[in-house]
């Protein structure tokens, strides 16, 4: 592979982590504005650390998520047994994020989690990270 097309690799990877950490920056700006409006202290810290490990995550599977889209078209003949493969590979994905999330929250942030000022809110955020996959 030619070293320009490495680097153009190279910087659409970039690019997809920058998008999904976008979105990561834009959840947490919503759940600390959710957690002020109900009156919440907010941990701008643990808000931000944990929304970026859940979008990245979801940065990290988008390779295969791609390779699927181009390997398995929705278009075009074949289309009964692609809509199939990505229906398994959904129902596959799904859960391994989210254990994928649990385990680097809890091995990052298990002792913040637990000696968090309002366990309400850390067993929500660890509650809402499960509830989103399933």
């Amino acid at each position: 592979m030619p070293r320009n097309a490495l680097e153009i690799g190279r910087k659409r990877w970039i690019l997809v982590v920058c998008a999904w950490t976008i979105v990561g920056v834009l959840f947490t700006v919503e759940a600390v504005v959710v957690a002020k409006v109900d009156g919440r202290h907010v941990n701008w810290v643990v808000f931000g650390a944990l929304e970026l490990i859940y979008w990245n995550v979801w940065a990290a599977f988008t390779p295969l998520v791609i390779a699927l889209a181009k390997r398995f078209s929705l278009t075009g003949p074949g289309l009964t047994p692609h809509i199939a493969v990505h229906a398994l590979a959904s129902f596959l994905m799904a859960p391994l994020a989210s254990i994928t999330e649990f385990s680097l929250v809890n091995g990052l942030f298990g002792s913040v989690l637990i000696s968090f000022d309002h366990p309400e809110i850390a067993a929500s955020i660890v509650l809402r990270i499960h509830s989103d996959s399933f």
